[in-house]
């Protein structure tokens, strides 16, 4: 993975701006009136961020970005240097999870946690 790319994502992770959300990358919440990311949807923030372009509203309360509302865009995946579409295999085992889709939507894990496991395992 690139290092640029994975300290400003751990970093994102860390900052308490992100609110944590489970099977997309970005859904809207009708409850708290806020948009809940997985950590996966945190790196396509980061990438929107550095490329201009934006999460599209779909018909519901996902949010797509670049034709995705689950797993990582190609274009996201090369741009972070990572070898496929769910944030990369672990070199160990976090919490029982080999990749960070499963480690986020399991629920058992908090985005401190996730930019932990990116850090050492990534």
């Amino acid at each position: 993975m690139d290092k640029k790319i994975k300290k400003k994502w751990v970093a994102a992770l860390r900052s308490g701006k992100y609110r944590r959300g489970t099977g997309h990358l970005c859904a809207y919440d009708k409850t708290s009136k806020k948009n809940k990311y997985c950590c996966l949807g945190v790196l396509c923030d980061i990438h929107a961020k550095a490329t201009g372009n934006e999460f599209v509203k779909d018909s519901s309360r996902i949010r797509e970005y670049l034709d995705e509302s689950a797993f990582l865009p190609l274009e996201v995946q090369e741009w972070a240097n990572l070898k496929d579409n769910n944030g990369g295999s672990l070199k160990k085992k976090v919490k029982g999870h080999t990749n960070l889709v499963s480690l986020n939507d399991s629920g058992e894990a908090s985005f401190k946690e996730i930019a932990d496991a990116i850090e050492k395992h990534l």
